[in-house]
């Protein structure tokens, strides 16, 4: 009895007693130990995890970076070749002087010579033709100014508007809407003062003034015939196109005389011969002493350049007649230009331009 007392005591201390782990070198694991290594273990677990999205992450923002690298590489292509093509300049004026305007991409003007090449840069916001070795320019501000054919400006842009160079002079308008003109250097010559104004012909050029009267001044800017008239055209061939009190015009030489009676619906400057518009509004030519040399009998007609002068007929074409009245360009363009240095600018029933010589034959 006292056997079986003793083996029941010893397995009910055994049963109090912890449980331990034995090591591979026999060692019994505590659970202070157990507990340790398992917070070592859930610890290195979650660092592995952490450096695994860690990596990831890392990976994920490299190729974002790769992806964004060749985005902006692709949009910088583009733009440069956007660039390139904006930059990239076209001819779209006549050659005068031996220069045409460019216009790039941008919408910018420069000037290209007969080779082929851009000599002056797209820079300006509008420009025109060289004449007499000068061109009207316009800035960003809507200024207008002149260069050179080397592009050297030698007129500030500070002018509200300009005309192109004639017989050594321009015709300019300052910030109040006066016109005046400068020579050649940019000097104002005779000073903004007139409501409106040509550009000189034959020394002479026509101005109006506060009553919008009009009259003629020399270079000097000195009123050689006064602000009489209605209207005013170009002095051409010593005869000057005026107007009336009643709209009717007629000539006067640079005296200011009356020449040819103002008995006329409208005029054009003489070449020789100087059309007219009568009652009616039929076109004709007249000479210099007044008398009908070609009958009026053209809805519509231009001036006599280098021999040749536009009419219209009755179904709206233009062709050109010589000084006899005869038809030489026959009837077919919508559109018809004087003639200068040869040739002359014409549009089709497309709308299209052309420039043809004297033979009607299209050249350009």
């Amino acid at each position: 009895m006292k056997t079986i007392l003793k083996i029941l005591l010893a397995v009910f201390v055994l049963s109090l007693t912890p449980t331990v782990y034995v090591c591979a070198q026999d060692h019994i694991e505590t659970p202070l130990e157990r507990k340790t290594r398992l917070e070592r273990e859930a610890a290195r677990k979650k660092r592995q995890q952490r450096e695994a999205r860690e990596r990831r992450e890392n990976a994920a923002r490299e190729r974002a970076k790769r992806d964004q690298a060749a985005a902006r590489e692709r949009a910088q292509r583009q733009r440069q070749q956007e660039e390139a093509a904006l930059k990239k300049w076209s001819i779209v004026s006549e050659y005068n002087e031996g220069m045409a305007l460019a216009q790039d991409g941008y919408g910018k003007y420069g000037y290209v010579n007969e080779a082929g090449k851009l000599v002056i840069p797209c820079t300006w916001a509008s420009a025109g033709l060289f004449e007499e070795g000068l061109a009207q320019v316009m800035d960003d501000n809507n200024l207008f100014g002149f260069i050179d054919k080397t592009g050297k400006v030698v007129s500030t842009c500070q002018w509200k508007n300009v005309s192109s160079f004639y017989e050594g002079m321009a015709r300019v308008q300052d910030a109040n809407g006066k016109y005046g003109f400068i020579d050649k250097t940019g000097k104002v010559v005779v000073p903004c003062q007139w409501k409106n104004a040509s550009s000189f012909h034959e020394d002479m050029a026509y101005v109006a003034d506060a009553n919008g009267k009009w009259g003629y001044i020399d270079k000097m800017g000195k009123v050689v015939i006064p602000c009489q008239w209605e209207n005013a055209g170009y002095v051409r061939e010593g005869l000057a196109g005026v107007a009336d009190a009643n709209g009717k015009w007629g000539f006067i030489d640079k005296t200011g005389k009356v020449v040819i009676s103002c008995q006329w619906k409208d005029a054009w400057p003489f070449e020789d011969l100087a059309g007219v518009a009568d009652a009616n509004g039929k076109w004709g030519f007249i000479d210099k002493t007044g008398k009908v040399v070609i009958p009026c009998q053209w809805p519509d007609a231009g001036w006599f350049s280098e021999g040749l002068a536009a009419v219209r007929d009755s179904n709206g074409k233009w062709g050109y007649i010589d000084k006899t009245g005869k038809v030489v360009i026959p009837y077919q363009w919508k559109e018809a230009g004087y003639f200068y240095n040869g040739r002359a600018k014409v549009k089709d029933s497309n709308d299209n331009e052309h420039y043809i010589d004297k033979t009607g034959k299209i050249i350009k």
